[in-house]
């Protein structure tokens, strides 16, 4: 497993293959990554502990707010900016 540190705090590779690939992200409290697109690259965030808020939209200067807590998800499609 390769583990990446992070000022926020960090990513560990679980899975990785032609198709997909699976990270554990944990973030530190009060810390946020950077604000990200990506062009054909689909992302589902499951919450396993704590509450995260995510920052997301098609412009950056119109951008949505939601809080998820342990046991919920949220799928990010390509070309949508999100943190």
């Amino acid at each position: 497993m390769k583990t990446i540190e992070k000022p926020w705090g960090k990513e560990e590779v679980l899975e990785i293959n032609k198709s997909y690939m699976v990270k554990r992200l944990t973030m530190f409290k009060d810390h946020r990554c950077s604000l990200q697109y990506h062009n054909k690259k689909k992302e589902t965030i499951l919450i396993i502990s704590g509450v995260l808020k995510i920052i997301y939209g098609e412009d950056s200067k119109n951008l949505n707010h939601k809080i998820f807590k342990s046991g919920e998800s949220f799928t990010i499609n390509p070309k949508i900016i999100h943190r």
